[in-house]
């Protein structure tokens, strides 16, 4: 079953249920420290991805040669608000973790996914 494309005008609903199967599906390499590197994308790189936001070549920085929006290792502000995340590296329990800290210590796509699926308190407005 092919899900329905989302947008940045879908509804947080919508694209959460998009970013969660796009984490589970394997059609991503997991990256860190970068939203996209070339070759692999980060969670919230990933997220950027399901609404439709393409990587823009950087020619101007050496390490980090792809951005979203401008935005190298953080969530572009327009993503963050279509999704309703509280932040932009995914801050929940009080400021004590992240999404960002879990995809760069290694936690896997698909419990990252987990996660998403019964959110925190905090993680999203």
């Amino acid at each position: 079953m092919t899900q329905k494309p989302v947008t940045l005008d879908s509804t947080p609903e919508e694209i959460r249920a998009a970013w969660i199967a796009a984490l589970r599906s394997g059609e991503y390499t997991q990256a860190r420290m970068v939203l996209f590197n070339g070759k692999g994308y980060c969670c919230l790189g990933v997220l950027c991805s399901v609404v439709g936001l393409v990587p823009e070549k950087n020619e101007n920085r050496a390490l980090y040669q792809y951005t979203f929006e401008g935005q190298i290792g953080t969530l572009p502000q327009i993503v963050q608000e279509a999704v309703r995340l509280r932040t932009s590296d995914g801050t929940y329990k009080a400021g004590n973790a992240n999404l960002t800290s879990m995809n760069d210590s290694g936690a896997s796509f698909e419990k990252i996914a987990d996660l998403l699926e019964n959110p925190p308190e905090g993680l999203f407005r």
